[in-house]
């Protein structure tokens, strides 16, 4: 059984893995910045470390009027600049502000500007509906990685959910393996009523000892089956939990509230099964009682036709009347010992009609025994 569990629980994690591995996938064509690490792909400014050796602290930033000593005005610095230009510079500086003087001069041309707006508006709209189909064809594309990441999502929820409820399972059916085993193991021994149990077995068995072998191997026997009864039914509260009602559920199993209520059909199932075996017990002592009866009848009945015929044979019938006593006596002890020694799943499983034969055979063969010994004795007095 928990080998069975331990595939399904491997098979439904590396379901799991897939299921993750692909909505991850999903995730970095939607975003293909999707797990990287911002921090470090942003360039941060070097700070100037004042402390170390390249650092010149005897540099010091000059103000503007620090110098030689002498101060320039910029009417000056002009002039020094113009003196110092030569004649190709000065004709390029008339040319540049000339181009830049003459379109202001000359007529407007309105058709060229109209070509040219013409023009830009027409590559406008084309770059707009470029945009457009794309923006279109992204927008699809998109939608259909949200159905697909929903319908991921939907099945990782479902395997996180087999997971937890195999991995619950596999938890409660090894706790009550052990348990179970545990107690199989106290079946054969005495067991007292303290907490915790002490079992114990005596070197020679008695009637009290046996009787208490049997209450306590009942009791264990029900035990059992109470802890195989609990498991069964939180395994079937398992399987059919659902997503919502799961987390009670495992709480429930978590503090020992979730126990099934023992019906009165169950209960009363049990007692008939109790009368009915505590029903053969006594037709069992009843068929001994009987088989008791009959041989003390027949041996009044050969006690007293000895007494008619002689006095002298009423010493011996009387001693042969003692000692099968005595023996009948020792004889039904021995019968109620083996009758309280027999395992009480004997009685349990045996038919009625099985032992109603029995009781009839015994019962025929005690009578042929008594007649034969009787017809000895007499043979043998007759002489």
């Amino acid at each position: 059984m928990t080998d069975d569990l331990e595939k399904d629980l491997q098979e439904a994690q590396a379901e799991l893995a897939k299921l993750t591995s692909k909505i991850s996938a999903i995730n970095k064509q939607k975003n293909p910045s999707y797990g990287k690490d911002r921090s470090t792909s942003a360039v941060k400014r070097k700070s100037i470390d004042y402390n170390s050796d390249e650092y010149d602290r005897s540099k010091k930033r000059r103000s503007r009027g620090e110098g030689n000593g002498v101060k320039i005005t910029w009417k000056e610095k002009v002039s020094e600049l113009r003196s110092q230009e030569t004649n190709d510079e000065k004709a390029r500086k008339k040319r540049l502000f000339s181009s830049l003087l003459l379109p202001n001069l000359r007529p407007k041309n309105n058709l060229l500007e109209t070509k040219l707006k013409e023009s830009a508006e027409k590559q406008k709209e084309k770059l707009d509906s470029i945009e457009n189909s794309l923006r279109e064809k992204k927008e699809c594309e998109i939608e259909d990685l949200q159905k697909q990441e929903k319908e991921l999502y939907d099945k990782k929820r479902q395997a996180e959910l087999l997971v937890n409820k195999l991995s619950l399972k596999k938890a409660i059916i090894e706790k009550a393996e052990r348990k179970i085993l545990n107690l199989e193991g106290c079946i054969k021994f005495i067991q007292t009523k303290t907490v915790p149990r002490l079992s114990f077995l005596p070197a020679k068995h008695t009637l009290r000892t046996t009787e208490l072998l049997k209450k306590s191997s009942k009791n264990v026997r029900d035990e059992i089956e109470k802890i195989s009864y609990i498991t069964r039914y939180q395994v079937n509260q398992i399987e059919n939990s659902s997503s919502a009602t799961f987390k009670d559920v495992a709480r429930g199993i978590e503090n020992g509230t979730l126990v099934p209520e023992f019906n009165e059909d169950k209960q009363n199932i049990e007692t008939t099964k109790t009368d009915v075996s505590v029903g053969d017990d006594k037709q069992a002592e009843v068929s001994n009682e009987k088989n008791k009866n009959t041989k003390r009848e027949s041996s009044n009945s050969f006690n007293s036709s000895n007494r008619e015929e002689t006095s002298d044979d009423e010493e011996g019938s009387k001693e042969s009347d003692a000692e099968e006593g005595s023996s009948m006596e020792n004889e039904s002890a021995e019968e109620e010992i083996d009758t309280i020694v027999n395992d009480y799943d004997k009685y349990k499983n045996n038919n009625k009609t099985d032992k109603c034969e029995e009781m009839t055979d015994d019962v025929v063969e005690s009578k042929e025994t008594e007649t034969s010994n009787v017809l000895d004795k007499s043979n043998v007095t007759e002489p």
